[in-house]
């Protein structure tokens, strides 16, 4: 389906909506559009992308972009009030599922179940890729799941150049068993970015891989917030490097503020930290009324939290730090 040049195209109140086993030569194999378009998925029950694959017509491999959706210059996609959404075993280079660009917004709101499952991309973001003034948001839904993604840098989803996401008013957000070769198990976010994840019931970072951030990797101005949720966790990620749950680099902020309780356990860095903040970085624990690091460990430094290069790991009100293999360096308690 190709939509250019301010088209509008309309799905709604169907029972099941499925694109399924396609393949696009460049981009988009279920959807494309182009230029001013809006595209809208409205109160369906199910609605799946499955298996959609773009491919060079030489070599028959992943190639180029958005398998399932691809979005550029001023576009709209709505998924909202869908009942089940599933984008399961997609590939492409960049964005296994979606690909946008170009001051595009794709809103995922009110649906009760979205699915990321399986889906890979040779380069960076298997889920979604988001660049250059993009705005993705994902908002209340009941169980929204990004499992067992694979990419090279944001195993699940990656951003870059002014995008924003966010993540908010879900009950639960679910990352779990996603793996990236490079940085940013399950979220990279890169030159002046900004995810948030605000009031949200439970937000699960779980058995997520990558060298360095097992889970989220944060790099070059970027904003990663956590704001207001009854329950973040961090279980059982792993880096090869440094920061086995978070990695922030390069004058970028890591904030979780006015959380009711904020976990990291279990967590393993092959060099240093469970929380790793390194040049000009900071990571900001403010107004959460618990935070505890437990069970986490670090083969040669420091097991719970360590910074580095002017950096800053702070906490305010209430923590917990124990059990963790090493011991913390350079924290400001506040």
């Amino acid at each position: 389906m190709c939509s250019r040049s301010q088209s509008e195209i309309l799905f709604g109140g169907n029972t099941s909506v499925t694109y399924k086993l396609n393949k696009a030569g460049v981009s988009g194999g279920a959807i494309y559009s182009q230029e001013k378009c809006a595209i809208m998925f409205h109160e369906n029950s199910t609605v799946r992308f499955i298996r959609y694959t773009t491919v060079t017509y030489e070599a028959n491999k992943p190639s180029i972009s958005g398998a399932a959706i691809y979005s550029g210059k001023k576009c709209n996609i709505l998924f909202d009030q869908n009942s089940a959404l599933t984008f399961m075993d997609n590939r492409a280079e960049y964005g296994g599922v979606v690909f946008s660009v170009n001051y595009f917004q794709i809103s995922f709101d009110g649906n009760t179940k979205v699915t990321y499952k399986g889906n890979y991309a040779s380069g960076n973001g298997a889920a979604i890729y988001s660049g250059k003034k993009c705005n993705i948001l994902f908002g209340q839904s009941s169980a929204l799941t990004f499992m067992d993604n694979r990419a090279e840098y944001g195993g699940a989803v990656f951003s870059v150049s002014y995008s924003q996401i966010s993540f908010d008013g879900n009950t639960t957000g679910t990352y779990k068993g996603n793996y990236a070769s490079g940085n940013g198990g399950a979220l990279y976010s890169y030159k002046n970015c900004s995810i948030t994840f605000d009031e949200n019931s439970k937000v699960t970072f779980s058995d997520n891989e990558a060298r360095l951030g097992g889970a989220v990797h944060s790099r070059s101005y970027s904003e990663i917030s956590f704001d207001g949720n009854t329950s973040v966790t961090y279980k059982l990620n792993k880096a090869g490097g440094s920061g086995g749950a978070i990695y922030s680099h390069e004058r970028c902020t890591i904030m979780f503020r006015e959380n009711s309780t904020v976990k990291f356990i279990g967590n393993h860095a092959t060099n240093e930290g469970t929380v790793y903040s390194t040049t000009y970085s900071d990571v900001l624990f403010n107004g959460n009324s618990t935070v505890i690091f437990s069970k986490n460990g670090a083969v040669r430094f420091e097991g719970a939290v360590c910074s580095s290069s002017y950096s800053e790991i702070s906490f305010g009100g209430s923590t917990v730090v124990t059990r963790n293999v090493s011991s913390c360096f350079m924290i400001t308690q506040q």
